[in-house]
């Protein structure tokens, strides 16, 4: 049985802080973005978790690992 988060794992360690803990960089966004476009970016983002979250083929540890990808992109937004 494949993960649903294989192939994924860089984007998903990025936005939970592997790469510095400020939103541009756990969007994977230039440190000049505005804020209109981390706002974009992290909508974006936990769309893309949330859909992930979703998938018929998503198991239960995969589905709780993605929807802590969600809450972390959403809380970007705050």
């Amino acid at each position: 049985r494949g993960s649903v988060l294989r192939g994924v794992a860089a984007s998903a360690a990025r936005l939970l802080g592997a790469d510095g803990v400020d939103p541009r960089s756990r969007l994977g966004l230039p440190a000049g973005a505005t804020e209109a476009e981390v706002t974009a970016a992290a909508t974006g983002a936990a769309a893309y978790w949330r859909a992930h979250a979703g998938h018929p083929a998503t198991g239960g540890r995969d589905r709780a690992a993605c929807e802590v990808l969600v809450r972390t992109a959403e809380g970007l937004l705050t």
